[in-house]
Formats: C-alpha cells, structure tokens, sequence
C-alpha cells in the first residue's frame, strides 16, 4: 500500500469498519507503516500485541503466515472487551 492509496482508504468506513472487526474478531492484521494512520482511526490501540504484524519486507511474510495460523490471538481479548 502506498501513501495515496492509504490516504484514499481512511476516509472510507467499510475500510475503518474491516479493520476494526479483524481486530475485535482477534484476528492476525498485517500492515505496512503508511496504514497506521487508518489503524488509529479505527480503534487499534498504539500498543501493538504479537497478532499485528508490520510487513514491511519479505522476510515478514513467513512471521504473518505463522500468526495467522493460529486463527486467533485469544491474548487480545480482555482488550477488546474494554474498549
């Protein structure tokens, strides 16, 4: 994602809304830093926890697809629960 195309999406509520399920759904997100913007408008705290994953080079795929796997970050949920 670039800059631009970020800039597009964090005006856009379906786009605030996914994120912000993900999160609250205790999915896994992988993100490059020009989304954090969009992630902060979407609720996500600034601390990141082990299921927010930066992409911001190839060998971050592999550490995404391994949290990913587990389906859910259970460790996240008393946050959720209080925001």
């Amino acid at each position: 994602m670039s800059k631009a195309g970020a800039d597009l999406l964090f005006d856009e509520s379906t786009a605030r809304d996914f994120i912000a399920d993900a999160y609250a759904h205790l999915k896994c997100i992988g993100y490059v830093p020009e989304a954090i913007p969009l992630m902060e408008k979407a609720g996500i705290p600034p601390t990141r926890d082990d299921g927010l994953i930066e992409l911001s080079g190839k060998d971050r795929i592999p550490v995404f697809i391994q949290a990913a796997s587990n389906l859910r970050l259970w460790e996240r949920e008393p946050r959720v629960k209080c925001i």
